[in-house]
């Protein structure tokens, strides 16, 4: 290598290595600033537990926010619901004695058959004690033995009335009275023959559907013991349980939907106390009668109810954390945000207000975060 060369080398390295020096100096110069930028742009919490978000940051969460207004509006609800018959509507066929059940000529009617006003449902055979039977028998003897000799005086009579006059003139009245006598004791003797083999027809009281039957051909019934239950299938209730007891009050319209999405309107008539649990169960009367519903069928109950536009507006905002604690955010200024604690995110009734842990409560105004609340609570 010549001495010209190696001072061209020399010159290159080092004029590389200022190169080099120079644009190392130059991207710390740059970076310096830009990291002071960025840690601006970041959620930060702030001492008082708020939150500090810039704006840019808003946007990329989505954040959204609603001002607190109160006044009231119509909300959905549905509950599960069982058809059942109105109470006037149901007639109840009852034992009058103590019997054995016996079957009608076309058969036992089983639940679910239309039956007609006067239809024999069953027939009831007196239970007697042998006693009673005993009885009766010997009245059967008895009444036997009037009987023939209520025909031998009415025979005699018509001879003695002949004999004398020839023929038998009309208006005799001990003959007459004998006649009377004679059918008066054969209609004691039939009542009682009758009552030894008679059964008791059990009817309908109205026509419908029989809905309601227990028991079967045979067996043993006490005096006024439910036997047939017949219900209207055009007058029917639905009931439906709630566990809020001014639900009742809140209730604007009420209906059901049926598989082919027919409509049918209910007509709200109260509501009474479950029995043994708590509970409401509320009443509401069919207001079609084509509706094709039966008594036990289940059935889902759209309500339309009034409620308390903060109510709906705290539940929409509220969001669950990490320790399934919820809370809602405010938007108090631009960039900050403060988060308070409520005692559940479930929309009831009752305006929802701020847990004991923090005293302070919503107020008209407030500006709610609805949308983007989840991600704020994931900044610490």
């Amino acid at each position: 290598m010549t001495r010209t060369q190696a001072l061209l080398l020399c010159s290159s390295v080092l004029a590389w290595s200022a190169q080099a020096h120079e644009g190392e100096d130059h991207h710390e110069a740059a970076a310096a600033p830009q990291s002071v930028t960025l840690s601006t742009e970041k959620p930060q919490r702030l001492e008082n537990g708020d939150l500090y978000v810039p704006k840019s940051m808003q946007r990329l969460l989505g954040i959204r926010t609603e001002v607190l207004a109160p006044g009231n509006v119509t909300t959905s609800l549905q509950l599960k619901g069982e058809v059942a018959s109105r109470p006037e509507a149901r007639t109840v066929t009852s034992s009058p004695q103590a019997g054995v059940l016996e079957a009608p000529p076309d058969g036992w009617p089983l639940p679910g058959a239309t039956v007609k006003a006067g239809q024999i449902l069953a027939y009831l055979r007196p239970q007697m004690t042998q006693r009673d039977a005993a009885r009766r028998s010997a009245q059967v003897v008895d009444f036997e033995q009037r009987t023939t000799m209520a025909e031998i005086n009415a025979e005699r009579l018509r001879l003695q009335s002949s004999a004398a006059q020839g023929q038998m003139t009309p208006g005799n009245v001990y003959y007459e009275q004998s006649l009377a006598e004679l059918e008066a004791t054969k209609t004691q003797r039939d009542e009682v023959v009758a009552s030894l083999a008679d059964r008791l027809p059990l009817r309908a009281a109205t026509a419908g559907i029989l809905i309601r039957n227990n028991l079967r051909a045979g067996e043993l019934v006490a005096t006024g013991q439910p036997i047939f239950e017949v219900s209207n299938p055009s007058r029917l209730r639905v009931t439906a349980v709630s566990f809020k007891p001014r639900l009742v009050d809140l209730v604007q319209s009420a209906s059901l939907v049926l598989e082919d999405q027919r409509h049918v309107q209910l007509r709200l008539r109260g509501q009474e106390p479950l029995s043994g649990q708590p509970g409401w169960r509320l009443l509401f009367d069919v207001v079609d009668t084509d509706t094709r519903l039966s008594p036990g069928m289940p059935v889902d109950v759209a309500l339309n109810v009034s409620s308390d536009s903060r109510t709906q507006q705290l539940s929409k905002a509220c969001v669950i954390g990490k320790t399934n604690s919820a809370s809602v955010w405010l938007h108090v200024e631009p960039e900050r945000f403060e988060q308070r604690r409520v005692a559940s995110c479930s929309a009831s009734t009752q305006p929802a207000t701020a847990s004991s842990a923090t005293p302070k409560p919503f107020n008209p105004g407030d500006r709610l975060v609805v949308a983007g609340g989840a991600l704020l609570s994931q900044y610490h």
